[in-house]
């Protein structure tokens, strides 16, 4: 699917300037890099299929774009996003452990740091303030995308 990258392509210095990250203690990066994998990932390969249960992971997008997409019921692949660095997907596999809701394909070459679940689990459980912090800015992130889902579904209804 992707192959790993070398860390060096990040440091902890920048992964604290990815914008989710922002204001985490400088310690608790330091932590998260340490568990954090660098990908690089070629265009068009597909690295979430909608439906998926194999995968706890989210991504963060360090160079690079990716479409976000789900079948319609037509069967046709339907566009919902594309999303470019500094942004996130993947994140409500963390959260739920669901099936994948949508799929994600690289639309250009891609430099991605995953956080999996099973490698950050006993980090939360020895530090939960990390993952309280993972957890509120992933929330406010889907409390967004719903409001801006909501505002979009709005306004057709009374078009």
């Amino acid at each position: 699917m992707y192959q790993t990258y070398k860390k060096l392509s990040i440091t902890p210095k920048k992964l604290a300037e990815i914008p989710f990250f922002k204001d985490l203690k400088s310690e608790y990066i330091s932590l998260l890099y340490e568990k954090i994998q660098m990908v690089n990932v070629a265009k068009d390969t597909l690295i979430i299929a909608e439906g998926d249960t194999t995968q706890k992971k989210m991504f963060f997008i360090i160079e690079g774009t990716v479409n976000v997409f789900r079948k319609a019921n037509n069967g046709k692949n339907e566009r919902i996003c594309e999303l470019s660095s500094p942004n996130f997907f993947g994140e409500m596999s963390i959260i739920d452990s669901g099936p994948r809701s949508a799929s994600v394909e690289a639309k250009t070459d891609l430099l991605l740091a995953v956080l999996k679940w099973d490698d950050v689990k006993s980090l939360f459980d020895s530090k939960p303030e990390i993952m309280s912090y993972i957890f509120k800015n992933i929330a406010c992130t889907l409390s967004m995308r719903l409001r801006r889902l909501n505002s979009l579904y709005s306004y057709q209804m009374y078009k």
